[in-house]
């Protein structure tokens, strides 16, 4: 079982990342979970949500993959504990970290503007 975390800002790379080098992972994607509970009341409940699925992977001994932008150590240290609970496997964290010009130019192809970093759009 091999358990990765890839993480980055938004427009960063990750999907892109996995799907050239983890082919055949389980890969549980914060950005799909937030896509189905967009309002700001529901976006707690996708962290959620994508934690405990994340965690099932990991507790069926998947070769998972969590793609979040985890740019909070106390969101990191959440997972990494909660997975500590479950097994003593190695995590492989990847962390993307392009230059902002090519955050920006990514979310101007994508017309994709949210979170807190607006100091790059």
């Amino acid at each position: 079982m091999r358990i990765i975390i890839v993480m980055g800002p938004a427009c960063a790379g990750k999907s892109t990342y996995i799907k050239r080098n983890f082919e055949n992972f389980t890969v549980i994607d914060l950005y799909k979970y937030q896509e189905q509970n967009s309002t700001i009341a529901k976006m707690a409940e996708s962290y959620e949500n994508c934690k405990q699925d994340f965690l099932k992977a990991v507790k069926e001994g998947k070769d998972v993959i969590l793609e979040h932008t985890l740019l909070r150590a106390s969101k990191r240290k959440e997972y990494i504990n909660a997975i500590r609970k479950i097994t003593n496997c190695d995590i492989e964290c990847i962390c993307l970290c392009p230059s902002f010009t090519t955050i920006r130019e990514r979310r101007k192809l994508r017309n994709c503007y949210y979170g807190g970093d607006l100091a790059i759009q």
